[in-house]
C-alpha cells in the first residue's frame, strides 16, 4: 500500500515538474500549459489604438495597452484581448464566447487565426455596452481558457 502511494506520488510529481516547466518562475498564476505544443503565459484585456487594432492595422504594428481597472469608452480606442503564448505552430483555432452558458463549444468550431510575434489578439467595439461587468470565453485548438473578466464604466 505505501509503495502504490509513493510511486503516484513521484509520478504527480514528474506531471508538474514537466507541465509548469514551460513557465517562468513566478508566473504560475497566469501562465496555463495547455498541450505539450502550447502555453499561455498571459490572457489581458485592454485597449488598441484606432489604426493599431488586429482588426484594423493600416497604420502600423498592433499597439495594445493592458488594462486592469473599469473601462470607459474612449474615443480613438476598440477594445479586446492579447494572449502571450509559446508555441512552435504559426495558426491556432481559437473560438471567442461572451455567454453564460456553461458548456463547451462542439470540437473543431473557430477561426484559424495566425501567431504574430507569440501573441493572438482579438478586438470588439463597445460602443452600446451597458455599465457592468462582462466576461469573454476562449477556448484555442478546443482547450479552454480560463474566462477573462473585465467592467465598463462609463461615467
Amino acid at each position: 500500500m505505501i509503495k502504490k502511494h509513493r510511486k503516484s506520488s513521484v509520478i504527480g510529481a514528474l506531471l508538474s515538474l514537466l507541465l509548469f516547466s514551460q513557465c517562468p518562475l513566478g508566473s504560475k498564476e497566469t501562465c496555463v500549459v495547455l498541450s505539450k505544443n502550447l502555453t499561455v503565459m498571459a490572457f489581458e484585456f485592454g485597449k488598441f489604438k484606432d489604426g493599431h487594432s488586429p482588426s484594423d492595422h493600416t497604420k502600423g504594428a498592433i499597439e495594445f495597452e493592458p488594462l486592469k481597472k473599469p473601462v470607459a469608452n474612449t474615443v480613438g480606442y476598440s477594445y479586446g484581448y492579447r494572449i502571450l503564448v509559446k508555441s512552435p505552430e504559426a495558426l491556432v483555432r481559437v473560438l471567442n464566447s461572451s455567454s453564460l452558458i456553461p458548456r463547451d463549444p462542439p470540437k473543431g468550431r473557430g477561426q484559424l487565426v495566425k501567431i504574430d510575434q507569440g501573441a493572438i489578439y482579438y478586438d470588439w467595439p463597445i460602443d452600446g455596452f451597458s455599465n457592468g461587468k462582462y466576461l469573454v470565453k476562449v477556448w484555442i485548438n478546443d482547450l479552454p481558457l480560463p474566462p477573462l473578466r473585465y467592467e465598463i464604466d462609463f461615467r
